[in-house]
């Protein structure tokens, strides 16, 4: 019992009981004790987690609002030459010349030098003969 020492073991007492009344949720709900204990806490919220400005566009939009126009000028730069690259691959495959700002008169001019080129000079005899290939002409 709670008032008698054991008779098995010496000096033991069974724990008396703390609450008299067991009814714990009406003891604090009540008015004596709410008075007394201070407001709940909200939550903490940890600090959030930085972001890398140069991978995250949001991050570096908020350092660098003039980021957004950059971005967007270079992609419409970047599909521009794209477009053009693609015009003159195009005009490659159609044996046509890329070489926009060389009239035809011009290249009459380069075609007829080479041609005196090769009127002017005989290469023959063996040593000649891979300079001959490379000029176009028959050894």
């Amino acid at each position: 019992t709670t008032e008698k020492e054991s008779e098995v073991k010496s000096g033991f007492k069974v724990p008396r009981n703390m609450m008299s009344n067991p009814d714990v949720t009406r003891l604090i709900n009540s008015d004596e004790i709410q008075s007394i204990v201070t407001a709940p806490k909200e939550p903490h919220r940890g600090s959030t987690m930085k972001k890398n400005p140069l991978r995250n566009l949001g991050a570096l939009i908020k350092l660098n609002p003039y980021a957004k126009t950059a971005r967007r000028q270079a992609l419409l730069l970047q599909a521009q030459r794209s477009e053009i690259k693609q015009k003159k691959l195009e005009n490659m495959r159609n044996g046509v010349s890329n070489k926009l700002g060389k009239s035809a008169d011009v290249k009459k001019i380069g075609k007829d030098f080479v041609a005196a080129l090769r009127a002017d000079h005989s290469y023959e005899g063996p040593d000649y003969e891979v300079f001959s290939n490379w000029l176009g002409q028959e050894a």
